[in-house]
């Protein structure tokens, strides 16, 4: 493995395995002091000068202890004006000693033995603070705002259980959104959020309610946010717009925002034409913000596999349907766990609004009229209300069974703190056996 070295003078302390010690050496090689345990030698050179980082592989190293701060793999750079981590744990929840202060080009500087490596600068800041600090949460996780599903309870249940509720504003009106924002503060002293569709005819009204309920974050889906954000910004609120391509993230990025949920189109419900695995780092890449990753995400290996791709927490839909606290249909939960792999399709691509369903009745006839050249308002009959005959009423013949590709990955219903436990703590483990793999 490539090895990296911490500048300090002309002095480069070199990084071993996360089984060795620090060791220090000259620019020629020349031994400089003995492997310690898992500290530098008391008033070496590097301990009386400020904190840095130093590198090797794809992992950050303290310079006093042995430990991987953040795996993190986007290239070999140097960083400047980089914002350090100020949890107290790594990805895979080891304890590390905390982190302060900021490093220069030439501290964080790359090098390979012998020789300068050419490196390029990046002109923006790494983000290396986890979603949950962001946010105050116990977990890196945004449950989705789902229209017709995300209620003021449901949002509790998930933020009572670690993640970020969130109250989706899609299928309600202004009074029905105040009510729910109310019911929520009473079974809930965790952080939420309210997701504003912009498309919604009531979105003006929306965008005030939340400032006058105190509402903390606002994620916003179908448009540009940019005319509320200074309303909101002098509110506290948080902004997280909900993007499907990078160059929308890149337009909305100076507005003010304080991070964009990348969703692929593997995702439920309306989608766009990028899948996650492409979208989120080139996002990532865009932007100069937090990048939260979303679409096709049920179980630990597509968290890691998030945050491998340089995003900063995940937000989640599909496999908290599943959840004994959601409430939607029995009849929708049953049609969900019967799913396989294959058995979502994207209604609506042709004429422009891709929304990802199950298979069933209506879906399979909906493409069908729709490839024979069905004008939208012919088109409209079969789904005109089919959310809400799914979603209350079990409709699985006729309704709108929006759920991402990952319905195949859901089993069974369990409660919602089961499914968000055993999603961060088994991403957890793929990281840590990612780390010792590597």
């Amino acid at each position: 493995m490539e090895k990296g070295y911490y500048q300090d003078a002309d002095v480069f302390w070199s990084a071993g395995l996360p089984s060795q010690a620090l060791r220090a050496s000259s620019p020629k090689g020349r031994a400089i002091g003995k492997p310690g345990n898992s500290e530098l030698p008391a008033g070496s050179p590097i301990e009386r000068k400020r904190p840095g980082l130093a590198y090797e592989g794809r992992n950050f190293w303290t310079t006093h202890l042995v430990k991987p701060v953040l795996t993190w793999t986007t290239g070999h750079y140097r960083f400047r004006n980089t914002e350090l981590c100020s949890s107290s744990v790594d990805l895979t929840g080891t304890p590390v000693a905390p982190l302060s202060g900021e490093l220069s080009a030439k501290q964080t500087e790359r090098f390979f033995t012998g020789e300068r490596s050419k490196v390029k600068p990046i002109n923006r800041t790494i983000y290396m603070k986890l979603l949950n600090e962001i946010l105050g949460t116990k977990y890196p996780i945004i449950q989705g705002g789902m229209a017709n599903i995300a209620t003021g309870e449901f949002a509790a249940a998930c933020s009572n259980a670690g993640a970020l509720g969130l109250i989706g504003a899609g299928g309600m009106n202004a009074e029905t959104l105040r009510e729910n924002i109310r019911r929520c503060k009473e079974l809930t002293d965790k952080p939420f959020g309210v997701n504003i569709m912009l498309m919604h005819p009531q979105a003006d009204e929306f965008a005030k309610i939340v400032v006058e309920e105190g509402i903390k974050v606002v994620t916003t889906g179908a448009g540009n946010p940019g005319k509320y954000i200074p309303m909101w910004k002098e509110a506290g609120i948080k902004v997280i717009p909900v993007v499907a391509a990078a160059v929308l993230a890149k337009h909305l990025a100076p507005l003010g925002v304080d991070a964009v949920i990348a969703e692929g189109t593997e995702s439920g419900g309306h989608v766009g034409e990028m899948t996650t695995m492409a979208l989120v780092p080139q996002v990532v890449d865009a932007v100069d913000v937090p990048v939260i990753a979303a679409g096709g995400i049920a179980d630990g290996r597509q968290l890691a596999a998030a945050f491998a791709l340089g995003a900063c927490g995940v937000q989640v839909g599909t496999c908290l349907l599943v959840s004994e606290e959601c409430p939607v249909h029995e009849n929708y939960k049953a049609a969900l766990l019967r799913a396989k792999d294959s058995d979502t399709i994207v209604t609506g691509r042709i004429g422009g609004t891709p929304v990802r369903v199950l298979k069933n009745r209506m879906s399979r006839e909906y493409v069908r009229q729709e490839k024979a050249g069905a004008d939208k308002m012919e088109l409209e009959k079969y789904t005109l209300g089919s959310l809400r005959r799914a979603v209350f009423e079990g409709d699985t013949a006729t309704g709108s069974l929006m759920a991402g590709q990952v319905a195949g990955m859901l089993h069974e219903v369990r409660p919602v703190a089961d499914i968000l436990d055993e999603l961060w703590e088994s991403g957890r483990q793929r990281m840590h056996s990612l780390s010792e793999l590597c």
